[in-house]
């Protein structure tokens, strides 16, 4: 049904009986005119708290979405420079292949600037998320510490300081990077779990919302993504999960990715015109694949560090294309 005639079904009966009473009765439309309108009003009001519940829905997930962003970005930096610095140089702080030596590239002093500027807009955008607010500026602050010890590595290996000590200072840095990647790992675990837990609260009602509103195809993407988030923590969680343990969750991932694959085969016209598809498309079906690879090594041997940063990075990429899609484009 028409929503606006549904609103103002009765509209139209009052006016016929002014028409009826005119001129004898004129001052009755005035009447009738403010009963309808007080009735309009009575039915604005009703649906006053349904609109406002949208609206915090949306603004919760779009703020969430705001931090996650900011928060992937660190992640991905830091999990990319840790892992090629781990690759070269044993828990001791000594060179793994003496011979090749090692060589770091430092994280430049402005790699987070785009992460800043998200934290420095966010408390001016409701609704308040003080505890997520605060756990990030830590979780920044924490990786710009590791980053500046970074720089002091790559200095100390440019100028091949570890010909006159035999790699000695290089131990010594290796204690305080150590410490400070796991000072910024558990800032970042305290992020994502003040995320999670508002997720939780505001998913479903921002599907009922997305279903009501928006298109079967941007329900369906938005609908994979709230299952991607969960399921990556799940996997790529360390100590390495056991192999049962995210089945649960990975069965939910797996259907949303059902229904995406569906509705978007369904009319692949409309999936054309939204903006930047068909790389979301792509990487869909890549981080799946990731997913069912990692899956079949936990039930074996188990994923290396290696396997962990490719299923990570697959989803990084894909919350990137989701970020990027425009259901509007014109």
């Amino acid at each position: 049904m028409n929503r606006a005639r549904h609103l103002h079904g009765l509209r139209p009966l009052p006016w016929l009986a002014c028409l009826a009473l005119l001129p004898a009765a004129a001052g009755g439309c005035q009447v009738v005119d403010n009963w309808v309108e007080e009735a309009d009003a009575g039915r604005e009001e009703d649906e006053a708290p349904e609109r406002d519940a949208k609206v915090f829905a949306e603004q919760v997930d779009a703020k969430l979405r705001a931090y996650t962003t900011c928060r992937d970005d660190v992640a991905s930096v830091m999990g990319q420079t840790w892992k090629r610095y781990n690759d070269q140089v044993n828990d001791a702080g000594a060179p793994k292949r003496r011979r090749e030596g090692v060589y770091i590239r430092g994280i430049g002093s402005n790699t987070f600037r785009g992460c800043r500027r998200i934290l420095a807009s966010a408390p001016r955008t409701p609704p308040d998320m003080p505890g997520i607010q605060a756990n990030a500026v830590d979780m920044v602050d924490a990786a710009t510490a590791f980053a500046e010890h970074t720089r002091t590595l790559e200095r100390y290996v440019d100028t091949k300081g570890y010909e006159d000590d035999d790699w000695a200072q290089l131990a010594e840095l290796d204690v305080e990077l150590r410490r400070l990647v796991a000072a910024w790992s558990s800032a970042d675990e305290a992020v994502q779990q003040g995320i999670d837990l508002r997720h939780l609260e505001n998913d479903q009602l921002l599907l009922g919302v997305l279903e009501q509103t928006r298109s079967p195809l941007e329900v369906a993407s938005r609908k994979l993504m709230i299952h991607a988030r969960p399921l990556n923590r799940c996997l790529a969680h360390i100590p390495t999960p056991q192999p049962r343990d995210c089945d649960g969750i990975r069965k939910e991932f797996d259907d949303a990715y059902q229904e995406f694959r569906a509705v978007h085969d369904a009319d692949l016209d409309a999936a054309d015109k939204v903006f930047w598809m068909s790389t979301f498309e792509n990487d869909v079906d890549e981080y799946r694949n990731l997913v069912v690879d990692f899956q079949r090594k936990l039930d074996r041997r188990g994923p290396s560090a290696s396997d962990r940063l490719e299923l990570v990075e697959g989803y990084f990429s894909l919350a990137r294309d989701s970020e990027t899609l425009d259901f509007d484009f014109p």
